[in-house]
C-alpha cells in the first residue's frame, strides 16, 4: 500500500496502529500494510468498526500485521473476541471479491501466486510490489 494511504489510516486510527513503529520482535506493523491499495477501503471499514469496539469496551486492540495471503486480506491483532473475529472475517471475505490493485469487483486468480484482481488489472498484468524498507 502506498505510504499516503497508510499514513492516513495511522492518523485516523492511532490506537489501532500504535505498534507501527514498534520493534519487529514485538509487531510486524513496522513493515506497513503489505497489500495493494485496492483493499484500503476494506481495511478502513474494519478499522472504523474495530475502533468502536475498542472505545466501547476500553479494550486494547492493536494490529500486529496486515498482509495479503493466499489471495485475500489477513488482519492480525491483539485483543480478540467473538465480535472482533466477526469484523475481521467480514473484511477478509470482502477482500476475496475485491481487486487488490484498484478496488473494483474481482476474483482470486492463479498464475504462480494467488491474487484477487478484476478483469482489467489481470489483463494488464498488474502486480503489486512491496517497496517498503
Amino acid at each position: 500500500m502506498i505510504d499516503e494511504l497508510e499514513r492516513k489510516l495511522y492518523e485516523d486510527f492511532p490506537e489501532l496502529f500504535r505498534d507501527c513503529t514498534a520493534p519487529i520482535t514485538h509487531s510486524l506493523m513496522p513493515f506497513g500494510c503489505e497489500c495493494g491499495d485496492g483493499w484500503e477501503p476494506i481495511i478502513r471499514e474494519a478499522c472504523t468498526k474495530l475502533d468502536v469496539v475498542r472505545r466501547d469496551r476500553n479494550a486494547t486492540l492493536r494490529f500486529v500485521q496486515i498482509k495479503e495471503k493466499f489471495g485475500s486480506l489477513r488482519l492480525y491483532m491483539t485483543g480478540y473476541d467473538d465480535e472482533v473475529e466477526r469484523i475481521i472475517m467480514d473484511a477478509e471475505e470482502k477482500s476475496e471479491r475485491t481487486c487488490e490493485d484498484c478496488g473494483a469487483p474481482g476474483m482470486i486468480r492463479e498464475g504462480g501466486w494467488l491474487r484477487c484482481q478484476c478483469d482489467d488489472c489481470a489483463m494488464e498484468g498488474k502486480r503489486w510490489v512491496h517497496t517498503k524498507k
